[in-house]
């Protein structure tokens, strides 16, 4: 049952196969009616998410991404400006998805932690 709980089974209800490959594990078909309803169930057209593109790593800014973007550093520290961020330097990551919405992670120095032990 362990092994059908970690492909999301907990009825054995839904399950119409169940197969133990050579390897010891379990693949699980669940019964039409117990699978989960997706777009094209529903005939709705959908677009490709794409992959998010990285534009600064550690600080390091990737121009040559920004470039492929038609971007260039100035939008970007515009954007940055624009978040409380006055330097690339103090970006731990940032990216941008196929929506063109800006994802941002600041470098956090990292506290003392030897002056909050005693011994």
């Amino acid at each position: 049952m362990m092994a059908l709980r970690e492909k999301d089974v907990f009825d054995l209800n839904e399950v119409e196969f169940a197969i133990v490959e050579g390897s010891g594990s379990i693949s699980v078909l669940k019964k039409s009616e117990f699978l989960p309803v997706t777009p094209s169930d529903m005939l709705l057209k959908t677009s490709t998410k794409g992959l998010s593109v990285p534009l600064i790593a550690d600080g390091k800014v990737y121009d040559s991404n920004l470039e492929q973007l038609k971007l260039d550093r100035q939008w970007l520290a515009s954007q940055l400006e624009q978040a409380g961020i006055p330097s690339f330097i103090e970006v731990f990551y940032a990216d941008i998805n196929s929506e063109g919405k800006l994802y941002i992670s600041k470098i956090v120095q990292a506290q003392n932690l030897q002056d909050s032990f005693t011994l």
